[in-house]
């Protein structure tokens, strides 16, 4: 079994698709946030002014 359908077969077990779900629809948003506002949240925050 390939190492990439291993990690997308899951049980047939509904919480483990909703927990997967919402861990995603989690780093997404802080990803997006981190690029939108990179300077409070980003590479910017470490930057001597």
């Amino acid at each position: 079994m390939k190492y990439s359908n291993k990690l997308l077969l899951t049980d047939k077990d509904r919480t483990v698709i909703w927990i997967r779900c919402i861990v995603g629809i989690i780093f997404f948003s802080e990803g997006l946030q981190k690029f939108l506002y990179s300077d409070t949240l980003g590479i910017g925050r470490f930057l001597k002014e």
